[in-house]
């Protein structure tokens, strides 16, 4: 969101962050260890750059939510005061939503785990295909392999009773979407089938 960082995942289960150095004039990469069990399909970032997330996806069915900061772009630690997690290090998990029966690993002391996840219904076992933050940062998306949407919000990333209001809004009107596009789904496949002869 910056533009002057990058983020990489794949097959290799860790994400990479590049940072693009004036001195050196090319693009520079700051990797973390591997944080899911499987391939990385789905990055996004946290819409608010001064907030330094980065939400990541993976076959292993789950959905983490990872400090992006970089020192070398984005000042010390203590400086990065927009994350509801508080400041942390690079490649730190912060938020782990996992299938069951694998328990979500533990949490570093710093998240606070701020994420209501009692919306996510059944965590799910497929391949999580895509991850998306809501516009104005205050929860996340995700679709997954058998068809399911499924949602976190955090109070926290909204700073004011006005923006917690139009984040309300924002979340029903896209739990809304989602009900109609899956009624709608429903409807298309109840008239693709063919009719029973007595």
């Amino acid at each position: 969101p910056c533009q002057r960082k990058m983020a990489v995942g794949g097959a290799s289960k860790a994400v990479t962050v590049t940072f693009y150095d004036p001195a050196l004039r090319l693009w520079s990469p700051k990797s973390c260890a591997k944080k899911h069990g499987s391939s990385i399909t789905a990055l996004a970032w946290h819409p608010d750059p001064a907030a330094h997330l980065l939400a990541t996806a993976s076959t292993d069915g789950c959905v983490r939510v990872m400090s992006a900061h970089v020192s070398e772009v984005d000042g010390t630690v203590a400086s990065s005061t927009s994350s509801p997690f508080g400041p942390a290090s690079f490649g730190t998990i912060l938020c782990c939503v996992a299938p069951q029966p694998q328990p979500a690993p533990a949490l570093p002391a710093v998240a606070g785990l701020p994420f209501d996840v009692s919306q996510q219904q059944q965590q799910h076992l497929p391949w999580v295909h895509c991850v998306a933050w809501t516009p104005k940062g205050a929860g996340l998306l995700w679709a997954a392999h058998n068809s399911t949407l499924h949602s976190a919000t955090t109070p926290y990333l909204v700073s004011s009773a006005a923006q917690a209001k139009q984040a309300a809004a924002a979340a029903a009107e896209a739990a809304a979407e989602a009900a109609a596009a899956a009624e709608s789904e429903g409807a298309e496949a109840a008239a693709a089938a063919p009719a029973s002869v007595p």
